[in-house]
């Protein structure tokens, strides 16, 4: 018990506080009006974080960590291995006009592989969530075999219920490392209001305690091409060129190889310099990981059944280039349903061990609620559409087994298969 909460104990024992002619009395209306002062001043802090923090390129050895508030410097994480909180870091802030807030970034590294960290974030050395402490875990180290959690979803920034609900059935699962998104993460314009309100704003108890890898969908490039969402996002920038940094890129988590894959550049046929540039930068990426695992991450689908249909010179430019080295999965969303295809390979059925390609349509983050055309296409080998609720992917991988579970809202699993290398 504090000094300034025993001292109330005793005198709401022993004395009257209208007694006014006490010394007591005073000192107590004293402590009380410093308590109350003390309560204003939290709360005030509360009141000026905007977005809860958000966990970017999480490695085996470092995470970035950013928020927002809406007035501060000087932002410092304090972490450690426990909630002592024995090591601080500093960072830089920067003006976010268009919101009109602050967003604060903190670098961490030199930690260690496969490990869990705690912390708690700081401006201008106040707390900023003194009730709160948030964790997470690094990567194993590149090419370890050890197994781990992550899941995939698109299309969700709608700010509908559905969305919310999903949320919940995910940190209710509570057992995945990191998130990656198949675009649309804005299901608007792509605005920075977009972003706070059917973004941020939703996965505030989220983001906090996983890491966060974004592609870009059409609907994120409907402002300035992407400018909002390149703002804010911090991934790695391992583009070729200058104005395309972060609009694609890859990393290692344990012993897979990711490569996000701006479909749009390709899609939308006004960028034909950045798009060659991609193509070219993904045959080098592709060709240069030794990691035994292979997963594409894009907007665009490959096979779609759906009402948009696929998105063919998506993939006359990129198919010849997963076949060619080894791709095991790929991911893209843009239509609002699942669509799991069977191996593929030269747009025929084809066992895996021959070279076929799972590709994979995520895009019901906000609702499954897209029809499906043709759930009887010989290519398909499952489809979940004109659904009312949401859907992810959590992808296991241990080993030389990876196994894809798509989970609904209610957290029941509506779908299960398993990729073995061969």
């Amino acid at each position: 018990m504090s000094f300034i909460n025993q001292v109330l104990t005793f005198n709401n024992l022993t004395w009257d506080i209208q007694n006014t002619r006490t010394p007591y009395a005073r000192t107590k209306r004293r402590l009380v009006r410093l308590w109350q002062l003390a309560g204003q001043t939290s709360r005030r802090y509360l009141q000026n974080l905007v977005w809860a923090p958000y966990l970017q390129q999480l490695s085996a050895t470092g995470v970035i960590i950013l928020w927002s508030t809406r007035i501060g410097n000087h932002p410092e994480v304090r972490y450690g291995k426990d909630q002592n909180y024995g090591q601080a870091a500093y960072g830089t802030t920067r003006l976010i006009k268009a919101l009109n807030m602050q967003l604060q970034r903190v670098a961490l590294t030199n930690l260690e592989p496969d490990t869990v960290y705690h912390y708690k974030i700081y401006s201008n050395g106040a707390d900023l969530l003194p009730q709160k402490t948030f964790s997470f875990c690094t990567a194993p180290q590149t090419g370890a075999d050890t197994p781990f959690r992550f899941v995939v979803f698109g299309d969700f920034g709608r700010k509908s219920n559905v969305q919310k609900h999903l949320c919940k059935q995910l940190i209710r699962d509570n057992s995945f490392r990191f998130i990656l998104t198949t675009g649309d993460n804005s299901q608007v314009k792509g605005s920075y209001t977009d972003f706070h309100d059917r973004v941020f704003d939703i996965y505030r108890d989220l983001f906090p305690k996983v890491g966060l890898y974004t592609a870009l969908g059409n609907h994120d490039y409907i402002t300035g091409d992407g400018a909002p969402y390149l703002d804010l996002f911090d991934l790695p920038d391992n583009a070729w060129r200058q104005e395309d940094k972060k609009r694609y890129y890859s990393f290692d988590y344990g012993s897979v190889h990711f490569s996000i894959v701006d479909s749009n550049l390709i899609a939308k046929k006004d960028k034909i310099a950045s798009a060659n540039d991609m193509v070219c930068w993904l045959m080098d990426d592709l060709a240069k990981t030794e990691q035994p695992w292979k997963i594409i991450i894009c907007h665009h689908p490959f096979y779609n059944a759906g009402r948009h249909g696929p998105s063919r010179n998506v993939r006359e430019k990129l198919r010849p280039i997963f076949e060619a080295h080894g791709v095991d999965l790929v991911f893209s969303g843009h239509e609002h349903n699942y669509q799991r295809s069977k191996p593929l390979k030269q747009d025929q059925v084809a066992p895996v061990n021959e070279g076929g390609i799972y590709y994979i349509i995520s895009g019901a983050g906000g609702a499954a609620d897209a029809r499906c055309l043709d759930p009887h296409a010989e290519w398909l080998d499952r489809t979940i559409y004109s659904a009312s609720y949401g859907l992810y992917h959590r992808l296991t991988v241990k080993g030389t087994t990876l196994q894809l579970e798509t989970i609904d809202g209610f957290g029941t699993i509506r779908d299960t298969f398993f990729l073995r290398k061969p």
